[in-house]
């Protein structure tokens, strides 16, 4: 084994790429963004994709009981009438999405409306978590920043 490093950037070395460039999928080599934001645009897609792409599954964000006032009765509605399950869809999908890197656009636009009726619903009904929405919320807002282009063509009159 003399010679041959195991280390996953001594791999990826000999293959031509980097540690940076295996992980910036999605993000052009020729950004005109400096290197540090393209490491940030990595260090907060990643977490988000996690958040949406796979807390359905591995819970590691804990759901509270539902509490017996309007908030309980709305989120009830949404269980009660299936709803939830095409929210969590678009969650899901999204958050793959940015976990992939490969069509964060699209994944920012499924994740968009999800992030604004999030942020609603901790405005108007649950106070108590507007701290985390609004957190999510400006995570949401610096990817949206930092993939502008790609949204130039539907802004443009």
């Amino acid at each position: 084994m003399r010679g041959r490093t195991l280390h996953p950037a001594g791999l990826l070395a000999k293959e031509g790429k980097t540690v940076e460039r295996y992980f910036a999928v999605g993000i052009r080599a020729q950004s005109s963004h400096p290197p540090r934001v393209n490491i940030a645009t990595i260090i907060i897609r990643v977490p988000l994709g996690l958040v949406f792409g796979s807390n359905g599954f591995l819970r590691f964000i804990p759901t509270p009981p539902l509490p017996h006032n309007i908030t309980g009765d709305f989120l009830n509605a949404l269980f009660v009438s299936h709803y939830i399950y095409a929210s969590a869809l678009c969650q899901v999908a999204g958050g793959l999405l940015l976990l992939i890197g490969r069509f964060v656009p699209l994944g920012l636009t499924i994740l968009g409306p999800v992030i604004v009726n999030i942020v609603l619903f901790h405005i108007f009904l649950a106070a108590e978590g507007l701290a985390v929405a609004l957190i999510i919320a400006a995570l949401f807002l610096f990817l949206l920043w930092r993939y502008w282009a790609a949204f130039a063509g539907i802004l443009r009159p």
